[in-house]
């Protein structure tokens, strides 16, 4: 394609040179610098801008108190900066102060102080950013307080609205979501209102701030002006999630197959913290029917596995990115790491805790200890049916960016993590020995540990090395959402019997638990299914069946039963280890299938595996852990716990 000629580049310029001093904030002056700001973003020629703003320092100099041609100068000075160096920005500010200083009250000029306030940045010295973050000096600071001013001069600024959203929503520290979200309200007042970006920006600070009902209300009025809008869909379902409800699935799959470009690329960013590299290389090849297809399955699956409501995970899903984002998110991206600190992460949104939140939620156990001398450090311990998994994170450079480290005595230090271990007593250092004293709740190894002697302990300093490792490993490439209890329920289930008859196949599953005070309840939810040793989704499932109990139980009585269940797929199981799980959980008056974190809270199993024989007979003992209460659903499923 023939490069554009320079004069023809610069004709849209030169016209409006010549449009002369029209009044900058008037509808008419707005449109001149719309179609200016248009006009430079299709210059990608220094050269051809570096001329332009000599001519216009020329008619600055002979008209000083021209805010408008300052606010010209400002904008040529931004797109410098943009294609021909960060220099500029500091002549684009200069010149937007100047034409603040002439017209206060000109929204324009504020808002063009913010942009080049977001390109000057700040220092490439750490320790200087950071202070001056902490200080509220910082460069999203300064375009935020420059934005919200665009904003309060003039409440219907559509693009200031909406760049200091955008800015407030990039903020870590000195956030200034709450001067956003009063622009944006008063500007409900005003036509702006009823903008598709102002609507998107709203949607978007409400539910940062919590307002998840006020952010669904500013979706559902963008979408009512634009039924295809991409960010629309997003943010609908986002807000949808945080009232806890599941049909926002409908709303992403939906935008999902539409997204395309900079939305797809938001999309994908959620994903990559939990998909493996191959399901997204998958789902960047595949076109966008199969994409969808693709994600539902990855996130159905899990619904499937956990024995959880689908859709259930989707949620789940973007709950535990918005705690991460509130909690965990990374104020510097200039991470450099330490020896021991083998893991490194390929993302830069939250530290090394937001990682494993994000992939795991909520850990089960949580352990601090912060003293003088010992850098700020967690651990944390998530039960699993498998083995627990123990995490260990401490903040070096930063105080606010945790890292994952293999033993809780690497919180000390190479030296002091080398001195314990050469030692093999941690008597021998008052450090070693409160902070692994710290972690007794953990489980009995710590306190093993601690009153190991010197060969003893440096076995057990290698087992627990050995733990945490293996806990990084599987925890930075799985995920999990596992049923959760309050307090124990002793139960049994077992396969009777699976095979076949001449009814069809059938699985024949007997249960046993005690009943003291219960009134007991059982279904809707038998849900059986098989699946291999590998992993794979179970080839088929059974319908759920129903019974119940309508007379109260004697206080020493059990409650027992047998279910029969047939496949939907025809043909017996099939041979090889087979891996059930199961669930009690609370239903209410209206008799879901589940509960899901209300009064009676989420329960867990521990499976016994068992393997069926040719004949397709087997059987299989499981405990049922979950909460006494007054009303229970008995689960049985096939689904077949990740070995990855």
């Amino acid at each position: 394609m023939a490069r554009p000629s320079r004069c023809a580049t610069l004709l849209p310029l030169l016209l409006l040179l010549l449009a002369g001093q029209s009044g900058a904030q008037g509808p008419a002056g707005r449109r001149e610098l719309a179609a200016l700001r248009d006009s430079l973003a299709r210059v990608a020629d220094s050269v051809s801008l570096l001329a332009l703003e000599g001519q216009w320092m020329g008619q600055a100099r002979r008209d000083r108190d021209s805010a408008m041609v300052h606010l010209r100068l400002g904008f040529v000075a931004v797109r410098l900066g943009e294609v021909g160096g960060k220099k500029h920005y500091d002549d684009a500010a200069s010149e937007f102060q100047w034409a603040t200083t002439l017209q206060p009250t000109w929204p324009y000029g504020w808002f063009g102080l913010g942009l080049a306030e977001l390109g000057v940045g700040d220092s490439d010295f750490s320790p200087v950013a950071g202070l001056k973050t902490m200080l509220g000096k910082d460069a999203l600071t300064r375009s935020a307080n420059a934005f919200a001013r665009s904003a309060e001069v003039d409440p219907s600024f559509v693009i200031g609205l909406v760049e200091l959203s955008n800015t407030a929503l990039r903020q870590i520290v000195n956030a200034r979501m709450d001067v956003a979200l009063a622009a944006l309200r008063r500007a409900s007042r005003t036509p702006a209102a009823r903008h598709p970006d102002v609507l998107l920006a709203r949607a978007r600070v409400e539910r940062e701030v919590g307002s998840a009902d006020s952010a669904l209300a500013a979706a559902d009025a963008l979408l009512a002006l634009d039924r295809i809008n991409v960010e629309g869909l997003l943010e609908q379902a986002r807000a949808r999630f945080a009232l806890g409800r599941l049909d926002g699935g409908e709303p992403w799959y939906r935008g999902l197959g539409l997204a395309e470009g900079p939305v797809l690329a938001m999309y994908r960013r959620d994903l990559a913290l939990v998909m493996p590299a191959t399901t997204l290389a998958a789902f960047d090849a595949a076109a966008p029917t199969a994409r969808v297809t693709l994600v539902r399955a990855f996130f159905e699956r899990r619904d499937h596995d956990e024995l959880q409501r689908v859709g259930g995970r989707l949620r789940e899903h973007y709950a535990r990115l918005d705690h991460a984002q509130r909690n965990f998110r990374l104020v510097s991206r200039r991470r450099q790491y330490d020896i021991q600190e083998r893991y490194r992460s390929t993302q830069d949104d939250f530290d090394d805790r937001g990682v494993i939140y994000v992939r795991h939620g909520a850990p089960d156990q949580r352990v601090q200890y912060n003293v003088p001398g010992i850098e700020p450090n967690e651990s944390w311990r998530y039960q699993r049916v498998t083995g627990d998994l123990v995490f260990h994170f401490v903040a070096r450079q930063d105080v606010q960016d945790f890292r994952l480290v293999e033993s809780v005595l690497d919180i000390l230090g190479f030296a002091g993590a080398m001195a314990a271990r050469d030692s093999g007593q941690l008597s021998s250092s008052g450090q070693a020995e409160a902070l692994v004293r710290s972690r007794e709740p953990l489980g009995p190894l710590y306190s093993r540990m601690l009153g190991a002697a010197r060969g003893g302990g440096t076995m057990l300093q290698t087992e627990e090395r050995a733990i945490g490792r293996k806990s990084i490993a599987i925890g930075t490439r799985t995920d999990s959402w596992p049923l959760r209890f309050r307090r124990a329920l002793d139960a049994t289930i077992f396969v009777a019997a699976a095979g076949a008859d001449s009814a069809g196949a059938q699985l024949q599953i007997a249960f046993a638990m005690p009943t003291k005070g219960l009134n007991l309840e059982v279904g809707p939810g038998w849900r059986h299914g098989r699946a291999p040793a590998s992993g794979h989704r179970p080839r088929s499932r059974w319908r759920a069946r129903r019974f119940a109990r309508h007379r109260p139980t004697l206080p020493d009585e059990g409650a027992r039963g047998r279910r029969r269940a047939a496949p939907r797929t025809p043909g017996p199981p099939s041979a090889g280890r087979t891996t059930y799980r199961a669930r009690v959980a609370r239903t209410g008056p209206s008799r879901h299938w589940q509960s899901e974190g209300h009064r009676g809270g989420h329960l867990t199993d521990r499976p016994d595996v068992g393997s069926l024989g040719p004949d397709g007979r087997g059987a299989l003992r499981t405990t049922l852990l979950g909460t006494l209460d007054r009303r229970y659903h008995v689960a049985q499923s096939a689904c077949q716990i990740p070995s990855q």
